[in-house]
């Protein structure tokens, strides 16, 4: 019983018209493709967003009063400069290799002549692609990070206003939350 739920949540259990007229070739070609659409996953999910995150959460972090060879310094330095890009850098490459995978698992539960989010892992699937693309516009439309010029226009309260990335500039009831 317990082996059997395992295997409907991560949705092993094919349907026999699906499974009985699979050649061995579509066999073979549907686990290479299942096969890639898990390596593209993990990449996403277990490399390139902590990757992301860590670009993120590390950004203040100095490594001048640290004992280490100039050169890492340096380095440490130029990506403390430079966190935002690499952040933004991984997050795109990651959302891409999601969208590949979203694609792959897609295009072959239609192959394989299965139901589409009737299983918990195609459900689960879903509601983690919805979330992340929602994710990546959030941070695509989020305020400009730029600080203000000194010839910028303020507000009454003395805060610059602020453009995100669009160009578009922030409604007056946003303008006291997106002064840093």
């Amino acid at each position: 019983k317990a082996l059997s739920t395992i295997e409907n949540f991560m949705g092993l259990h094919y349907s026999e018209a699906g499974a009985n007229s699979m050649t061995l070739q579509e066999k073979t070609t549907s686990k290479a493709a299942w096969l890639a659409h898990g390596l593209m996953a993990f990449i996403a999910f277990g490399i390139l967003v902590p990757m992301a995150l860590a670009a993120a959460l590390l950004r203040d972090v100095s490594v001048e009063p640290l004992p280490l060879p100039t050169i890492v310094k340096t380095i440490g330095n130029k990506i403390s400069e430079k966190w935002l890009y690499i952040h933004v850098g991984l997050n795109t490459l990651s959302y891409t290799l999601i969208l590949a995978v979203f694609s792959v698992a897609v295009s072959m539960v239609s192959i394989e002549n299965n139901d589409h989010w009737y299983h918990g892992h195609n459900k689960l699937g879903l509601g983690i692609f919805i979330f992340v693309t929602f994710q990546v516009l959030g941070g695509y439309f989020r305020p400009s990070d730029k600080k203000p010029a000194d010839n910028e226009q303020t507000d009454t309260n003395g805060g610059a206003e602020k453009e995100n990335r669009i160009g578009v500039i922030a409604p007056p009831s946003l303008k006291s939350s997106l002064r840093q």
